[in-house]
């Protein structure tokens, strides 16, 4: 009290409250004013300035004039609400001015020196490995320059500002606090008093720290960095928004400018916005879609059930991409690939549609063009090799799957080439032009004519009733070939010589059939041109052997005649058998062992297929059963099944009651398929996959990597295991790319969390350069040959 006496009222004020105090006290001395009130700094006696709400008032008693006063302490109160202000401040400015997080930062330390009195206040970035300094307002910058912009390997207890990012926590420092020598140094150099480290977040992962420091001691006490907390807490959000909108801007930068065109609808489809890339596309300026629909653009193109099943897509809150035909307001057509995407708001209900439309007319077109060349002959139009040979391969799949016959005609031109050499290559072409027409003015629109080179066509037949039905075509298209052609004012007569093979009877490899089809051409040339011959050194053989070969099947069975041999699956890493493979023999009594590739085929023709498969899922399933007992850590029994069986509607019933009559873990069988079987149709096949599966049983690919669709089918079937086929297997040691490939596959099934086994392993070389890459399972001769289950028993209980 004794200090206080004799003093004036603004000797305790801090020196800019001094002003507003005297006037209020002259005006009390001229009896103008009898009282005042106001928030003024007031100076402790540890020389700490802090805010209160003074109230003063003027009495008069007996002529003495004395003024009378109370002081409220409003400190934290008054701090709070500025800082409180500062931060809508800043909203508004983030939401009116678009301002970016370094802006808002710059004038924020502005802000803070002024509003809080301190003498420093500082913004350091911390990214990464590097730090900096963004803004500063204040007195003693040198202070900051002499900080390192090193981050990383900066210990918390080195720095108070390297602790207040690592704690994620308020940081305060004081001349009474322990602090390593350098930064004492720092801090009486520039005389500072105390200091506060708030750290907050910008965006993502970078961080930052306001720093803030004063020449007055015990400014930032307890309720002073509570304060300051929340502040930091308010200025994290006000930087994301300030980034929110930032990004916000650039987006719509980006879709007002993007080279693809951009509609906007509300719920019902009425058109609200379109960019600058609709306009220059469609024709169609803002006022001529505003309020209409994207019927606008129709074109008349797709049916009305494909526009419904867009619609009903969209409005089912999905996103539908496909292809439409649009009408530009000048009414030319154009391809756009379009993307629909509803919008929802905070209830999850539909309020807008995006539209975004790619013009692909001129690609589609350039691709169309391309696709075409490289499938068909330039000159004739007709298919080329690489079409032939794959509708070969889809027509045996089909006739292996529906049990039909295919007939392959290779047509020879006699003598075309002196045509050539004497009336020249134009009059050549013309010829081979004009022959292509006539060729398929004479087939069914499911054949094939193609032109194999030169002055060769092959003619594919897929379905084959009759094999007479084969011999009249042939007949036909001699007729056409000897027309007179009239070419350039040439009239020419020429004939041709026609070889047919058949599949399955011939061959049942799109390469054998052509070139079987090629040798019986030849014959026909013997033959004195101009007619047609089977392959026929072989056939008349192999249809008695087939004749034979069915006639005993059907009995075989019955006779007990079939065996089932198991192979081995080795664990590559341990040479330890892990699981086995259930193949099917034909011992016959007269005709010896009967090939598998001899009489499965046969079998899946006739239909005998379905019951053998079933015996052998039994057979199988009852050895595996009486193996589980004896070796538990036997891990499965692979169990080949054909398209027939696989087809059959019945088919996962068979399995349930072959499962519940052997008593066998469903785990425990694994099911083989190949390609062929699953891409005939792959809908359905995924439907029957996906009910095997149900059932507990594992499911493999066989042959994988042979196949035309590998890649794509494994994002889709339901699988477990792949099967190398054992052709990559054989020449893995001669042929870099068959190791490129298997390594591959074996990274593609690792991706797809698929077991891989291959097959075919004949030495311990290609065994170890599998197990290199990274297969673990494999099952060859090397490791044994399919053997009886006696056999089969001895192997496991050796192990």
């Amino acid at each position: 009290i004794s200090e206080s006496l004799n003093k004036s009222v603004t000797d305790f004020l801090h020196p800019v409250d001094h002003a507003k105090v005297n006037q209020f006290l002259g005006l009390m001395n001229d009896a103008k004013q009898q009282d005042w009130n106001g928030e003024v700094r007031l100076k402790k006696a540890d020389s700490r300035y802090i805010w209160v709400n003074m109230s003063l008032q003027l009495n008069n008693i007996q002529s003495v004039k004395t003024i009378n006063g109370t002081i409220e302490n409003i400190h934290i109160n008054r701090v709070n609400r500025e800082v409180d202000q500062l931060i809508r401040t800043t909203e508004q400015m983030v939401l009116t001015s678009h301002c970016s997080v370094a802006t808002l930062l710059e004038f924020i330390t502005q802000e803070l020196v002024y509003i809080l009195g301190v003498s420093l206040a500082w913004v350091k970035v911390c990214k990464d490995n590097y730090s900096q300094i963004l803004h500063y307002a204040g007195d003693g910058s040198d202070f900051l320059f002499d900080n390192s912009n090193t981050w990383s390997g900066i210990h918390k207890e080195e720095s108070p500002v390297m602790s207040a990012v690592q704690e994620h926590s308020v940081v305060r420092v004081t001349t009474d606090s322990d602090l390593p020598l350098e930064w004492r140094q720092r801090l009486e150099n520039d005389d500072i008093k105390d200091s506060l480290f708030l750290p907050f977040f910008i965006g993502g992962d970078t961080k930052a720290v306001i720093g803030l420091h004063t020449n007055e001691p015990y400014i930032f006490d307890v309720d002073f960095q509570q304060v300051m907390t929340s502040f930091s807490a308010g200025l994290r959000l006000i930087c994301q928004m300030a980034e929110d909108q930032s990004l916000m801007r650039l987006h719509r930068a980006a879709v007002e400018k993007t080279a693809n065109a951009i509609m906007i609808t509300d719920a019902q489809g009425t058109i609200e916005w379109i960019n600058d890339a609709f306009i220059r596309q469609t024709l169609f300026q803002l006022d001529d879609v505003l309020g209409k629909t994207p019927r606008v653009l129709k074109s008349g193109q797709h049916d009305a059930a494909s526009i419904k099943e867009i619609w009903q897509t969209i409005k089912s809150g999905e996103v539908w991409n496909g292809e439409l035909v649009n009408r530009r307001k000048d009414g030319r057509l154009i391809t756009m690939f379009q993307t629909i995407t509803p919008l929802f708001d905070h209830l999850g209900e539909i309020i807008h549609f995006v539209a975004v439309m790619e013009d692909v007319t001129e690609r589609k077109a350039d691709q169309e063009r391309i696709a075409f060349m490289a499938t068909h002959d330039e000159l004739t139009e007709l298919p080329n090799r690489n079409l032939l040979n794959d509708r070969l391969l889809q027509a045996i799949a089909h006739a292996d799957r529906q049990n039909l016959k295919m007939a392959v005609l290779f047509i020879d031109i006699d003598q075309f080439k002196f045509i050539n050499d004497s009336l020249g290559h134009q009059l050549g072409d013309e010829l081979l032009q004009v022959l292509a027409k006539r060729l398929v003015s004479v087939l069914r629109t499911e054949d094939t004519v193609a032109r194999f080179g030169g002055d060769e066509f092959v003619v594919l037949l897929p379905e084959v009733v009759e094999i007479s039905d084969v011999k009249t075509l042939a007949n036909n298209l001699l007729g056409q070939i000897k027309k007179p052609y009239v070419l350039s004012g040439h009239e020419l007569m020429v004939t041709g010589s026609i070889g047919i093979s058949l599949y399955p009877e011939d061959a049942n490899d799109a390469d054998d059939l052509i070139q079987l089809a090629d040798s019986a051409m030849y014959l026909a040339k013997e033959q004195g041109r101009n007619n047609s011959q089977f392959y026929t050194p072989e056939i008349n053989e192999k249809i008695m052997r087939r004749l034979t070969l069915e006639k005993e099947l059907r009995k075989a069975l019955e006779h007990e005649q079939f065996v089932v041999f198991y192979q081995p699956k080795i664990d590559l890493t341990t040479n330890k058998i892990t699981g086995m493979e259930a193949l099917v023999r034909w011992q016959h009594p007269v005709l010896g062992l009967v090939p598998p590739m001899e009489f499965i085929p046969l079998a899946e023709e006739t239909g005998l297929i379905i019951p053998l498969g079933e015996w052998v899922m039994l057979t199988a399933c009852k050895q595996m059963k009486s193996w589980e007992n004896q070796f538990p850590d036997l891990i499965n029994m692979s169990i080949n099944v054909s398209a027939r069986q696989f087809w059959k509607n019945d088919f996962i019933e068979i399995i349930q009651k072959v499962l519940n009559q052997t008593g066998i873990s469903a785990e425990k069988i694994e099911f083989e398929l190949t390609e062929t079987v699953v891409m005939n149709d792959i809908e359905s096949a995924i439907q029957t996959m996906i009910a095997i599966k149900q059932l507990g049983v594992i499911l493999s690919i066989d042959d994988f990597g042979t196949g035309y669709s590998s890649l794509n089918y494994l994002k889709q079937f339901p699988l477990d295991v792949l099967k190398i086929d054992r052709s990559f297997i054989s020449d893995l040691e001669s042929e870099q790319s068959d190791s490129a490939i298997i390594r591959s596959i074996i990274a593609l099934a690792e991706n797809f969390g698929l077991r891989v086994v291959a097959e075919g392993i004949e030495d311990a070389h290609q065994q170890q350069i599998l197990t290199e890459l990274g297969c673990h399972y494999g099952q060859g001769y090397y490791f044994s040959r399919p053997v009886d289950a006696k056999e089969m028993t001895k192997q496991l209980a050796k192990q």
